[in-house]
């Protein structure tokens, strides 16, 4: 953020493409980034979403290692289902 402040230009995200292991259910008209633990089995790795209280929920936040992204439209996801993920560069 404070790149661009700054007037740097926008970079793209670097997400990686994950397995959901539990099914989810956002509300749909914003993108969600929700705290989650992401896990390599074998060639593709496993992401979790953790239980969420909000913004002010610090141990969620401590515990996660990366974040879930939820598209706007994406209101229901199955397990299973391909998801993006952003890792935390602190974590990784």
């Amino acid at each position: 953020m404070i790149d661009l402040l700054s007037g740097a230009e926008a970079r793209p995200l670097p997400l990686l493409e994950a397995r959901l292991a539990d099914a989810l259910n956002e509300r749909p008209g914003l993108d969600h980034f929700l705290p989650a633990r992401i896990e390599w089995r074998g060639a593709t790795p496993e992401v979790k979403a953790l239980k969420w209280q909000g913004s002010g929920d610090i141990a969620a936040l401590a515990a996660a290692n990366c974040f879930l992204v939820v598209p706007a439209a994406g209101e229901k996801i199955a397990a299973g289902g391909r998801v993006s993920v952003l890792l935390r560069k602190d974590v990784v």
